[in-house]
């Protein structure tokens, strides 16, 4: 693959940054902070219990428009062991997006991610306890173009804990002199599981490996 957009993460956004041992005052005023910011985040969120997940079709520099920024103060508590960056360049942001409740004690906060780097927009999925715990995260949808590189991802709940996901990565792979365009595309179906009590896991269900031709009319010649 040209790129791999799935392991876009917090992680490649944000630098890991150590820390020192909290002491037990710094771990009371932590919990305090950790569960007020991820209230304010919850009043953020535009979408309430989505059933399916796409990135929308919204301009690049139109997301501040539509959704609301993550503040460097909520990133650092809620991702204590992550060093805040997004923000810092002129297209790298990442936005509150949705707020979907699982049971009394667990929701999922999902946050747009824009990326210059990867020229990609993510929507990534945060499993959290009410208290505002991670406890694990994973790319639900993305919207993606680099020349002739692009990939699209989406999916849907078929259950409160599992995710189905379809993506498709198209590479330019070679272009003759009649302007006929060759692509590479991979078809991939994936089922994401997640639970109060383990690990997220992904499995494959399904992928396809194709060729995709393109007859462009010839530009004209002077």
């Amino acid at each position: 693959m040209h790129k791999s957009v799935l392991a876009i993460s917090l992680l490649q956004l944000f630098a890991c940054a150590e820390a020192p041992s909290p002491t037990r005052e710094d771990m009371i005023t932590t919990e305090q902070d950790r569960l007020q910011a991820f209230a304010g985040i919850e009043k953020l969120a535009k979408h309430g219990p989505l059933e399916q997940i796409r990135a929308d079709d919204i301009g690049w520099d139109d997301f501040a428009d539509h959704y609301a920024a993550l503040d460097s103060t909520s990133f650092k508590v809620l991702w204590p062991d992550s060093e805040w960056v997004a923000g810092l360049g002129d297209y790298d942001h990442t936005f509150v997006h949705g707020w979907k409740e699982l049971d009394e004690g667990h929701v999922l906060l999902s946050l747009i991610i824009q990326s210059e780097t990867s020229s990609c927009i993510t929507i990534l999925c945060d499993l959290r306890t009410r208290e505002g715990r991670s406890l694990g995260s994973f790319d639900a949808a993305a919207r993606c173009g680099d020349g002739g590189w692009t990939y699209e991802a989406m999916g849907y709940f078929d259950s409160p804990w599992s995710f189905i996901r379809t993506s498709v990565e198209t590479d330019l792979q070679e272009v003759d002199g009649n302007y006929v365009e060759t692509y590479a595309c991979d078809s991939v179906l994936d089922r994401i599981s997640f639970s109060p009590h383990g690990p997220i896991e992904q499995e494959r269900i399904r992928a396809v490996h194709f060729e995709r031709i393109e007859h462009p009319d010839a530009p004209d010649r002077p």
